[in-house]
């Protein structure tokens, strides 16, 4: 994403590579930039303005037909004071800033100031002005998925992939929300992405490990991978963080090592008891019982 220091207007446009496009970007012009090297033009060029001209030349070309014919005076000043109103005014606005811009901005501050409600609820409002605009949809999904939306934000998401399929500003949100809304290969995708931007965003690898392990579907396991990300997770904390134990443990048991499942789904069941997380100690045991008779587990955390 290439993001210009300069307020966004309707009538920025782009030229540089098939679909270019300048949108709304936290206030400012952003142009979504595919992969490779690209030289960008920029220019502005809003149809407003454009109407606002075309009228100007048609008041300007009717004064000098007036004034080589025959005319009524009152006429000519009335056809010719209209025409020139009319396009001041088309020129005029083309140059101002659209008033529904303030709407994402007061949005953008909701969030900063913690409002999150308030501020998905402005989001939705400016879609409706800007129903193209991929940060807003991604906005939006990213606020749903801190509010535990999930199904909701995954629906923003796909809308924002559609629009722009090369970028995820922040993948790591889009796997929670697509994880928790059941697109697990989604998920799966965002979370490498995250791994490959960020390679030690240990709760990424975590996720990644725990889907590779546990997704139902048996064409998206690897447990190969999903023991190798979870060893690497847990050698970073010291083998002291229970959740990263847990996904360890699933680990094992798809890779039908039980016997190293129990061991390690047991020493995450202590680690979260000394943390005071009894409700995820529970959730262990449960399947703990499974790795006892030799099932893998399946399914959500």
């Amino acid at each position: 994403m290439v993001v210009l220091n300069q307020n966004y207007f309707s009538g920025w446009r782009v030229k540089g590579f098939p679909g270019a496009k300048a949108i709304f970007y936290r206030g400012k012009i952003g142009i979504p930039v595919p992969p490779g090297q690209h030289q960008l033009k920029v220019y502005f060029w809003p149809r407003t303005f454009i109407w606002g001209l075309s009228l100007t030349l048609l008041a300007i070309g009717l004064s000098l037909w007036f004034l080589i014919r025959p005319f009524r005076k009152i006429w000519f000043v009335i056809i010719v004071s209209i025409l020139f109103v009319i396009s001041g005014s088309y020129l005029l606005f083309g140059l101002q800033s659209p008033p529904q811009i303030q709407t994402i901005k007061q949005a953008l501050d909701k969030e900063f100031a913690g409002d999150l409600e308030g501020a998905a609820t402005d989001f939705k409002t400016a879609l409706t002005y800007y129903p193209e605009s991929y940060p807003v949809y991604h906005q939006l999904g990213l606020i749903l998925t801190k509010l535990g939306r999930f199904p909701e934000a995954v629906r923003y998401y796909q809308k924002a992939l559609q629009l722009w399929p090369h970028w995820q500003e922040k993948p790591y949100y889009f796997g929670l929300a697509f994880y928790h809304g059941g697109e697990f290969a989604e998920a799966i995708k965002s979370f490498r992405e995250e791994i490959r931007r960020f390679p030690g965003h240990l709760e990424a690898i975590n996720n990644l490990a725990w889907l590779l392990a546990t997704v139902p579907q048996e064409d998206l396991r690897d447990g190969s991978e999903a023991l190798r990300l979870a060893k690497r997770a847990c050698e970073a904390t010291g083998y002291n963080n229970p959740i990263f134990l847990n996904t360890l443990a699933a680990a094992y048991a798809e890779t039908g090592r039980f016997e190293k499942a129990i061991q390690t789904a047991q020493e995450a069941i202590e680690k979260a008891l000394l943390n005071g997380q009894k409700p995820l100690a529970e959730k262990i045991q449960k399947r703990l019982k499974m790795y006892q008779t030799h099932q893998p587990y399946r399914g959500y955390r």
